[in-house]
């Protein structure tokens, strides 16, 4: 990395620390339905790398926007952008969070009182094919986080997206996420007691909280294999 690049990655990593507790709690007390996907669901999958934001893919219908626009000005939202401060971005962009904003952009990637919240559209399957709210809903599942029920991506979702962004900090987490889809399908070793981190992986070929009004009315999903890609930011 170079030392303008050094700098740009400190400028990004000012801000308030990273709690993902008030995040879901205020997304929560809004009322804003949106599926958790990125590092942040991979860990309520029981994957143990560290993420340092929160990932949210939202349902982009008007009422919804209007909540997390409301959401995002409670929590001071400002974009992260390289080169800004966040002391600057405070000044420049902190008025932006608005339903017009979410129903025109694609992801956004915010700094918060309570740490970074990347905003995202869509993200990809496997061929990368964008998939939205809609198209994710169906194969959500509920998990709680800090007390509140949250509508979790299917881990076959975030390893989709995972192996098409092909990333290095993808191709790190991508291990113990495939050992987790194996104890999900009853493959891995967890009947024995092992962690499945240890197991080997076979060749796969080819590339009581609160409840959050996060798309209850939509029943979750099964965890398994997506028929259609053969198997989520």
């Amino acid at each position: 990395m170079s030392p303008s690049s050094a700098d740009a990655a400190d400028e990004l990593e000012e801000g308030p620390p990273f709690n993902p507790e008030r995040l879901v709690d205020t997304l929560a007390r809004h009322g804003v339905q949106y599926v958790l996907v990125g590092g942040m669901g991979a860990q309520l999958h029981g994957a143990t790398r560290t993420t340092t934001d929160l990932d949210c893919l939202p349902l982009f219908e008007a009422e919804n926007t209007r909540r997390l626009a409301a959401a995002m000005r409670e929590l001071h939202a400002r974009l992260r952008a390289e080169g800004l401060s966040d002391a600057e971005s405070i000044q420049l962009t902190s008025h932006l969070p608005s339903p017009e904003f979410f129903q025109h952009g694609e992801i956004s990637n915010w700094m918060t009182d309570a740490g970074p919240l990347d905003v995202l559209h869509d993200m990809p399957d496997r061929e990368g094919h964008r998939l939205g709210y809609e198209q994710l809903i169906g194969r959500t599942s509920e998990a709680v986080h800090a007390g509140v029920t949250v509508r979790l991506a299917a881990l076959d979702d975030i390893v989709a997206s995972k192996e098409y962004a092909n990333r290095d900090k993808d191709h790190e987490a991508l291990p113990e996420l495939y050992a987790l889809q194996e104890q999900q399908r009853g493959e891995g070793p967890a009947a024995s007691g092992l962690p499945a981190k240890l197991a080997p992986r076979p060749d796969r070929g080819g590339p009581g909280g609160r409840t959050l009004a996060n798309g209850l009315d939509h029943p979750g999903g099964a965890q398994g294999r997506s028929p259609e890609r053969g198997i989520e930011r």
